[in-house]
């Protein structure tokens, strides 16, 4: 019987025993997701995925293990907008965007595993190792990702999952309309390796492997998805604290991509800027500068916010480093020959008078006079 809100008692077994069944917690993704939207079609979609989210909500019998809670969020994730075909549509028009970003915060009664596994179904999970991932696999594989965000801290994880996401950023994939193939990416990075990269500091031969993986990845063919390039912006800072070789060569192959990267290039150097008085950012921004990839007024708002981060120090010890590790910064660039810092002479020689106590400081300021009679 139906009343308009639940299923016939057939949908309901169709539901728990064909699509959610023992096998759930071990076929892939997709294919569970597959069976889901075969069986249930046109009106008796919307029911399914309602009767779904009820399950989800109060299993106070137990139904549902925790594979099978996974596998039932990801089919949520892409039952959304009728899912169809062969188009794609966008994870933040899915109603049920809002209820599995909350799982995410910790609002919905979810274990850290499965808000892990929930968090990498909403910002990866159209990618097809993603997908072709059991919810046991996925289950186990989130963690490592998901300790990465936390170092991050509470106020980057919401934004990683904003209720209004970039839709450039999150195009779904037809899944189970008879176009599985559409959902291959070209170029995908090792999950591991990014872990690894995210998680320490990696041997200088690790840092060779992964940065000829990202200078193979086809950024600049217009298909190529912003997503495909493994780092979310949001891990940017760990990735060039621990690796910031491989940051600079991740950095400078999105920056020469083309049009279709230049969102997620901007996102980046927000990213790298907000890093501050930091000796890795400096690294890597110094490598970009060089190259030619920064724009003037980028350059000049990190100088100056890291001079007014020197300025605002009252530890002398820690003022003091950071004043040692801008002059640096700005040397290498003077010796460079770098036009960009010529904006902020004027700034850059009252930095230096300010703390000419500091022989960085000092010397930089030299160096500045020097170029001017030369």
């Amino acid at each position: 019987m139906t009343n308009g809100s639940l299923l016939t008692p057939a949908e309901g077994d169709d539901l728990l025993v064909e699509v959610l069944g023992p096998r759930a917690a071990t076929d892939p993704l997709r294919e569970t997701a597959a069976r889901f939207l075969n069986r249930f079609t046109g009106s008796r979609l919307g029911m399914a995925c309602g009767a779904l989210a009820l399950l989800l909500r109060d299993d106070l019998a137990g139904l549902l293990g925790d594979p099978q809670r996974i596998a039932s969020w990801f089919i949520l994730s892409v039952a959304h907008c009728g899912n169809v075909s062969p188009g794609t549509s966008v994870l933040h028009r899915s109603p049920f965007y809002p209820s599995l970003a909350k799982i995410v915060l910790g609002q919905g009664g979810a274990t850290t595993a499965e808000r892990a596994a929930v968090h990498r179904i909403l910002v990866s999970g159209f990618l097809p190792e993603v997908q072709a991932l059991s919810p046991v696999c996925l289950l186990r594989d989130a963690l490592g990702h998901w300790a990465a965000l936390e170092r991050l801290g509470r106020a980057r994880l919401e934004q990683s999952v904003s209720l209004e996401p970039d839709a450039d950023a999150r195009e779904w994939r037809d899944i189970g309309r008879g176009d599985a193939a559409a959902a291959e990416r070209p170029g995908v990075l090792p999950p591991e390796a990014i872990q690894s990269s995210l998680e320490g500091p990696l041997l200088p031969s690790r840092q060779k492997e992964l940065a000829d993986l990202i200078w193979g990845q086809p950024h600049s063919r217009p298909d190529f998805p912003r997503d495909a390039c493994g780092y979310d912006p949001l891990c940017l800072p760990l990735l060039v604290e621990n690796n910031p070789a491989v940051a600079a060569q991740l950095l400078l192959k999105v920056f020469s991509a083309g049009p279709h990267l230049r969102g997620l290039a901007g996102e980046y150097l927000e990213e790298l800027v907000a890093m501050g008085v930091s000796l890795p950012a400096m690294e890597v921004l110094k490598t970009l500068i060089c190259e030619g990839r920064v724009p003037r007024d980028v350059t000049n708002m990190y100088i100056a916010k890291c001079i007014a981060s020197c300025q605002s120090t009252r530890d002398n010890h820690a003022q003091s480093r950071l004043v040692q590790l801008l002059s640096v910064f700005l040397q290498s660039l003077v010796r460079a020959r770098s036009a960009q810092i010529g904006d902020m002479a004027i700034e850059i020689q009252s930095f230096c008078i300010g703390f000419s106590r500091v022989k960085e400081a000092a010397a930089l300021f030299r160096m500045l006079k020097a170029q001017e009679g030369a």
